[in-house]
């Protein structure tokens, strides 16, 4: 099987240069479900790039049964995006926006009750060609319309890889967090599917729209479900790798097998367990249930827990170090619950109302 690589061009720097992210696809069935796996969205967060490094190779040597893309390194703006050693790439340097929430919702621009007349009588295969094609009409008539004035930078990303990833039938959108152990962000519809994810914690979200790539995809076909009273056959999730600011390869490729392992479960990929370590127990919890600590005073932040420790009431999560008159103070910041530490900043320096530590409240 041949890799297709493809530049897809984004937009154009101040010197004139034009930016490009690659596209590599595998192509398989169309009979199978189509993959679209993306990384590193935000600039620091890069552990997704090698788990799609590690799927490429994979693919090389052991072709996908269905059609898989994989985008690396998504954002060229973002990722250029430096101060001092520290990469910022979470907002756009002009607008302020948060490069995850410019994807566009729709759901809005289609009549469902009209469908359930138009889609009477389809077969399965035939509702998903034309819903699909539905939906990149909707995509074309939203860049027109948001184009009457220009669009900004990352509706322009975020309507590519939103065009690129609605032709799948599973989305995988790669990210990091600061200090971190892995999660996963699913709708409700979805949760015991994303269990073959195998990541330890599984969060519970709402089917509604917030902006970001997971809700642009899964959004309209939840919405034909209901109209059609069918089950959603979509599958599209946020997966958390860790930590920013990382490129570790052995952990990419075991986070890399688990991923080949899922896709076997939906017939895409064989051999998906050659590169698959010990089983992982997954849970789920609601995503109210993360608590973030936000610190009560400006200082240095001394950490007393760390990402994947359980905690009881009044443990000691933090101390929050500055001087005075008389020399150093703190301010101790403790569990007001039993939980489990989801993640921490990555900086030592802490703003007065910065949040500082997550708990997940169990």
């Amino acid at each position: 099987m041949t890799m297709l690589f493809e530049p897809l061009r984004v937009a154009s720097l101040g010197t004139g240069q034009e930016q490009f992210v690659n596209s590599y696809i595998f192509e398989g069935s169309e009979d199978l479900p189509r993959v679209y796996i993306q990384a590193n969205l935000h600039g620091a967060e890069t552990q997704g790039n090698a788990v799609i490094a590690i799927l490429i190779e994979f693919f090389k040597a052991n072709p996908p049964l269905g059609t898989v893309q994989l985008i690396p390194m998504v954002n060229p703006l973002g990722i250029n995006q430096k101060v001092g050693t520290h990469t910022y790439g979470r907002y756009h340097p002009a607008e302020g926006e948060n490069y995850n929430r410019a994807y566009q919702d729709i759901s809005l621009q289609i009549d469902f009750d009209g469908l359930i007349e138009d889609f009477s009588g389809l077969s399965i295969g035939e509702l998903d060609d034309r819903f699909k094609t539905l939906i990149q009409e909707s995509l074309n008539k939203k860049r027109v319309e948001l184009s009457q004035y220009g669009l900004s930078y990352n509706q322009q990303l975020c309507l590519l890889l939103q065009q690129q990833a609605s032709k799948a039938d599973i989305v995988l959108d790669l990210h990091c967090d600061t200090q971190s152990i892995e999660h996963v962000y699913a709708a409700s519809f979805e949760l015991d599917k994303a269990k073959d994810l195998e990541f330890p914690v599984i969060y519970e979200i709402p089917e509604k729209f917030g902006g970001a790539l997971d809700e642009a995809c899964f959004m309209p076909w939840v919405n034909l479900s209901k109209a059609l009273n069918l089950p959603n056959p979509v599958e599209s999730y946020t997966l958390e790798l860790g930590c920013e600011e990382l490129w570790d390869s052995s952990l990419a490729a075991e986070q890399g097998g688990r991923i080949l392992s899922f896709l076997a479960k939906r017939g895409v990929v064989a051999g998906g367990d050659s590169l698959k370590s010990e089983p992982v127990e997954s849970f789920v919890a609601k995503l109210e249930k993360l608590r973030k600590y936000r610190s009560p005073v400006g200082g240095n932040i001394e950490y007393y827990k760390k990402p994947g420790e359980r905690v009881k009431v009044g443990d000691l999560l933090a101390k929050i170090h500055s001087f005075d008159q008389n020399g150093l103070k703190s301010h101790s910041i403790a569990a007001r619950r039993s939980g489990l530490v989801m993640a921490h900043l990555s900086t030592s320096i802490c703003l007065e109302g910065m949040k500082v530590i997550q708990v997940l409240e169990l």
